[in-house]
């Protein structure tokens, strides 16, 4: 059977539409029905030790206020990976998020989703 362009076109577009018909269905669009504004951070340290050597972790903890009360959030988790990705927050900047009760989850300015760990919640 001789293949022709007329006949490979049509596959190679039933391919590429059935690829992006999936990609929308595994990444659903957003939305961040809650709001905040970072009112304060501060600095926290902790020491670790283990087989006699000690590491003394810091993490910027973001003091965030919303309707509901005050989150405090932090771009540490986890086992204290640094979260190097993750722009800082300034004190009086709004945020538009969305929670899952462990994580806040906000696109800053340069358009990208970042997840902040809550810390503490009053």
């Amino acid at each position: 059977m001789k293949r022709t362009m007329k006949n490979v076109i049509p596959v190679i577009v039933a391919v590429l539409l059935l690829a992006s018909v999936t990609f929308a269905k595994s990444k659903p669009e957003q939305s961040y029905p809650l709001t905040g504004t970072v009112v304060s951070f501060h600095a926290e340290q902790e020491v670790r030790a283990s087989d006699g050597n000690a590491h003394t972790y810091e993490r910027r903890v973001y003091v965030v206020k919303t309707a509901s009360g005050t989150l405090e959030v932090t771009g540490w988790e986890h086992g204290f990976r640094k979260a190097s990705k993750r722009p800082p927050l300034s004190v009086g900047q709004s945020l538009a998020y969305r929670t899952d009760g462990k994580f806040l989850y906000t696109v800053l300015e340069d358009g990208k989703e970042h997840r902040y760990a809550i810390f503490a919640a009053n």
